[in-house]
């Protein structure tokens, strides 16, 4: 499969978006930065971000993208206030050529309490898994369990031609909601990114221009705001999904199949959560490695 790039120059509307110059002068932002911080988006292009934002959030943020290594990566800071008035936004940073581009949505604040001994209790109950199918149904609940949303699919990449698509091998679901076991579906409505975590927070919100006009449509590929295509929003709508999210199981470096979440009311998760189910995802595609190889060996002779 391969995973499209969003070209774009909207986003959705659950947060708000800012293109930087590398000296960190404002080139774009979406038309509703009014709506989180008091500033329009039109009086902030050409200016540097520090005419918005506080020198201690600016500090956070360059010190957060020095930190990148992977060119394809991206930083994230939790419940940081933006200016000396503001409540605290979840925010992701990175790099797309020169420019950087910087998003936020505001911050539950929601503390989740020990992150690390939670995935390590998840991960120590994949380990007593005895077959893959046994390992996909749990890594399935346990996924449904951390999101709380109504449906969490595991979905297998087969085939590599006319007939390739992703067909759903293990499902956890809400009682009264009809399985998808066994259907198969085109790869592109459940599309998933291979950088992380990708969240539709309403498949019904308007999208959101960025100003000004682009002069060339902006790779969003890595942008966690970007809009979904009309594929996959049709076929969240087929299945009453009002949010879903999607994120790639990469197995032995390849591309294995992906994970959707689907929920029937707008939903936003915190980036306390999207990371928990990130680093979850792919512990879990580790898991699916050793068990898939553990299949393929011969049996040990007596």
């Amino acid at each position: 499969m391969t995973l499209s790039k969003p070209v774009l120059d909207a986003i959705q509307p659950a947060g708000f978006f800012i293109l930087l110059s590398d000296d960190w002068s404002v080139l774009s932002a979406s038309a509703n930065l009014r709506d989180f911080l008091p500033c329009d988006a039109g009086d902030l292009i050409g200016r540097p971000l520090s005419t918005l934002f506080s020198d201690d959030a600016i500090h956070t943020l360059r010190n957060r993208l020095a930190l990148l290594r992977d060119p394809d990566g991206i930083e994230r800071v939790f419940n940081c206030p933006l200016h000396d008035d503001s409540k605290g936004f979840d925010v992701a940073i990175h790099c797309v050529g020169d420019d950087i581009i910087l998003e936020a949505e505001p911050s539950s604040g929601k503390n989740y309490g020990d992150m690390t001994g939670t995935l390590r209790a998840m991960v120590g109950q994949l380990e007593q898994s005895t077959s893959l199918g046994q390992l996909l149904n749990l890594g399935a609940r346990q996924l449904r369990s951390l999101t709380g949303v109504d449906r969490v699919l595991i979905a297998r990449h087969v085939g590599d031609g006319a007939g390739a698509g992703d067909e759903v091998v293990a499902e956890c679901v809400r009682g009264g909601l009809e399985s998808l076991v066994g259907q198969r579906f085109d790869c592109d409505a459940l599309s998933a990114s291979a950088g992380g975590l990708y969240v539709i927070a309403d498949v019904e919100a308007e999208t959101v221009a960025l100003l000004p006009g682009l002069d060339a449509p902006l790779d969003l590929s890595r942008a966690i705001l970007r809009v979904a295509p009309p594929a996959e929003l049709a076929f969240l709508r087929r299945f009453e999904a009002r949010a879903a999210m999607g994120i790639a199981l990469i197995v032995g470096g390849k591309p294995w199949g992906v994970v959707a979440f689907h929920h029937h009311l707008p939903r936003s998760p915190s980036f306390e959560r999207r990371a928990m189910v990130e680093l979850f995802a792919a512990m879990f595609a580790m898991r699916i490695e050793i068990s898939e190889l553990r299949e393929q060996s011969p049996p040990a002779r007596s």
